[in-house]
């Protein structure tokens, strides 16, 4: 998904000379709320961009950070689970893309 709009997957080697060694996290979780009939699935997306960063008033000091973030809250049936899942990622995934081609001078997302 992200080489297709021109974002480099960094290999080991790669990450560890890029400044800031930046990172992108996806995390799905989820909880069955109702459990009969056709059941109702309660899930959180989240895609996460996680950097090194200093702080202002003494460099010395670095930490890793979360530099850019976006979730949802959804709720579907149990049977559409793995479908929603897959929907949600590519949202996440979609807002990402068009937020790094707009701060990276890369211009729209629309192809």
């Amino acid at each position: 998904m992200l080489k297709e709009h021109g974002i480099n997957i960094l290999s080991d080697e790669g990450l560890k000379a890029t400044p800031g060694f930046p990172a992108l996290y996806l995390r799905l979780s989820g909880s069955k709320v109702i459990d009969f009939g056709p059941g109702l699935f309660l899930f959180r997306g989240e895609l996460r961009l996680v950097q090194a960063v200093r702080l202002v008033r003494d460099s010395s000091i670095s930490t890793m950070a979360a530099t850019w973030n976006v979730g949802v809250l959804a709720a579907t049936l149990n049977s559409q689970f793995e479908s929603a899942c897959l929907e949600i990622v590519q949202k996440l995934t979609d807002k990402f893309v068009e937020v790094w081609r707009r701060e990276n001078g890369t211009g729209s997302s629309e192809q």
